[in-house]
């Protein structure tokens, strides 16, 4: 209730006017602590004269760089010594290197909406424990971009010569007021082919929080490039100080597929690293990098699946019924496609009426043992009055042919 606040505007999104950071220096150095905001502009005309948007589509910028004076504003207000908290109001990933080494804390609310400020105070005040969790990878530098967590090894070497591989914030990263542990990874095969996968995880801090749990998975060898980790799952529980929770995921077949070389989604027996953490695991950007793969003690649990049971779809096609339309001459075909493997797959459909692709190509995707039904139409032109006949319905897993 006693607190006061001091506000100064310092720079508006955009433009290069300087005339204000001496008012934004003067308020830091009166207060304890320095909240700078600065961010995204919507692109509204009312708005400073400021001309264009910085973030959306249509606005994409080569800079990772805060827009106008916003940086140059940051410097001078973290210039003065007081602790300074960078409230980041983004719609994309921004260069936050300096930030990072400037500011006591950073926190990336990003276009929050007309509720923003009060929650954004609840957690600067501590009345709300956050626990938000990047659904994307934050760069060091735009030179390195593209930037994924779940990249495909290349053979090549993984940094600059100024300027190591590794992101300043990586995906499924987020910190909050307290502290988690994980420990006692179980992982399970079931008898219906799922994998059960569970870890235990403790709130070691002293504030009540939530925990975002992410569950990752590699495939450690495979006939085709698979990428270094990918996420499965995540679960955000809450704790008590010194309470302990489980997490349980379920992995099924499909969570371990991949498209081999003929672009068929198969289970291919083998190795799996699983792991369970606060954020996405550390690697080391070298060779073997999945070998690397995993946590620090306590931040997360790692360990191995050997899958056994390999897996794929298998389509089976039948004409189901041919029947003709006295309304325009034309035959109408159904072809019932069956998944009779142990895997989903996609697949599509292509009719010939005598040797001549017709119609359009038709897409399926069939859990195992789902069925469904799919009508193509033999114009008229081809159809009872011009007796075709054969139809022939190729797929790249297999051919059916139907002679009238």
């Amino acid at each position: 209730p006693s607190t006061k606040v001091i506000h100064a505007q310092g720079c508006s999104f955009t433009t290069d006017d300087a005339s204000h950071l001496d008012e934004a220096v003067a308020a830091a150095r009166k207060a304890d602590v320095a909240v700078v905001v600065l961010g995204d502009y919507s692109g509204h005309p009312s708005i400073d004269g400021e001309k264009r948007a910085t973030s959306g589509e249509n606005n994409d910028l080569a800079s990772l760089r805060f827009q106008g004076m916003q940086q140059d504003l940051l410097d001078a207000v973290c210039a003065t010594g007081t602790p300074v908290l960078l409230v980041a109001q983004i719609g994309r990933p921004y260069d936050l290197s300096s930030a990072s080494r400037q500011a006591r804390a950073i926190l990336v609310n990003w276009l929050p909406g007309q509720e923003g400020g009060l929650a954004t105070a609840d957690v600067i005040f501590g009345d709300y424990n956050p626990a938000g969790r990047l659904p994307m990878t934050f760069p060091q530098s735009a030179a390195q971009l593209p930037l994924n967590y779940n990249f495909k090894t290349s053979g090549r070497r993984y940094e600059y010569v100024d300027m190591e591989f590794y992101p300043l914030y990586r995906f499924g990263y987020g910190l909050s007021y307290t502290t988690f542990a994980y420990s006692n990874l179980r992982i399970n095969e079931l008898p219906d082919g799922n994998v059960e996968v569970k870890a235990d995880v403790t709130n070691t801090g002293s504030r009540a929080g939530d925990e975002v749990a992410q569950l990752y998975v590699t495939d450690m060898y495979a006939s085709v490039k698979t990428r270094v980790m990918e996420l499965k799952g995540f679960e955000r529980i809450s704790l008590a100080p010194g309470a302990t929770k489980t997490v349980t995921f379920t992995l099924t077949p499909y969570d371990l597929s991949l498209l081999n070389v003929d672009m068929d989604r198969v289970v291919e027996p083998g190795d799996f690293r699983i792991m369970v953490g606060g954020m996405s695991p550390d690697f080391t950007a070298s060779d073997r990098i999945k070998d690397s793969l995993g946590y620090p003690e306590g931040r997360g649990v790692t360990g191995t699946l050997n899958y056994t049971r390999p897996a794929s779809a298998r389509y089976e096609f039948a004409v189901a019924d041919v029947q003709h339309n006295l309304a325009d001459g034309s035959d109408l075909v159904t072809v019932k496609v069956t998944n009779s493997g142990n895997l989903t797959d996609t697949g599509t459909l292509t009719m010939y009426v005598d040797g001549t692709r017709t119609g359009d190509t038709r897409h399926y995707e069939l859990d195992p043992s789902q069925s469904k039904t799919i009508t193509f139409t033999v114009p008229a032109s081809a159809g009872a009055d011009a007796s075709w006949k054969s139809l022939n319905f190729v797929s790249r897993h297999n051919n059916l042919s139907y002679t009238r």
